[in-house]
């Protein structure tokens, strides 16, 4: 079996690696956005760990349109900046009232 040998010059070798090095920079750059998209979404164990509360209540809470409820592949899921708006929401109307 021979071997086969390649010959290119130094400036179409750079122009070469250059481009894979672009390439990838935006595979990485992909990965990394999906993975963020990703972290948009929560679970209900999720919410129930931010408002601390049960299951139940994270249910009641979007039955009752306090937290917005998204399905994602036929599983629910809660938009990050919609449960951090409706936590400020919630504490302040779970806080005790004093003076009254």
């Amino acid at each position: 079996m021979g071997e086969t040998f390649i010959i290119i010059r130094p400036d179409e070798l750079k122009k070469l690696i250059r481009e894979e090095v672009r390439q990838e920079r935006e595979r990485i750059s992909l990965i990394e956005k999906e993975k963020q998209a990703e972290s948009e979404w929560l679970t209900r164990k999720e919410v129930k760990d931010i408002f601390n509360v049960s299951l139940g209540t994270v249910d009641n809470l979007s039955r009752d349109g306090v937290l917005k409820k998204h399905y994602l592949g036929g599983s629910p899921r809660f938009k990050r900046e919609e449960v951090l708006g409706a936590l400020a929401a919630y504490n302040k109307y779970q806080s005790p009232k004093t003076g009254v």
